[in-house]
């Protein structure tokens, strides 16, 4: 069952971050992933908007998502996420089929 991953983030230093995004992106060819959204402009409907990046990305299953996010080429761009952005939340989730 596919598994979908979102995140929420806000970006302190988007320079810094940069290299993040470009060694992420990198670390998914492997695993199967699919980049279904990211946005730093998303529109509210209804409540508030805390972070200003969502992403969403489809893993074929949760053992995908696990092995990309223990994955040797992740956790060596993971500190810079952490150092130049807030992470709200990242969680993963089933899919409907």
């Amino acid at each position: 069952m596919s598994v979908y991953m979102l995140a929420a983030i806000n970006v302190r230093d988007a320079q810094a971050y940069a290299p993040y995004v470009e060694g992420a992106i990198a670390s998914l060819g492997k695993y199967g992933v699919e980049v279904l959204a990211a946005s730093d402009a998303p529109r509210t409907h209804e409540g508030h908007k805390p972070w200003s990046r969502y992403v969403l990305l489809k893993f074929p299953d949760q053992a995908a998502f696990e092995a990309w996010y223990e994955s040797p080429e992740y956790k060596a761009v993971k500190p810079i996420r952490q150092a130049t952005a807030e992470t709200g939340f990242i969680i993963t989730f089933d899919g409907l089929g």
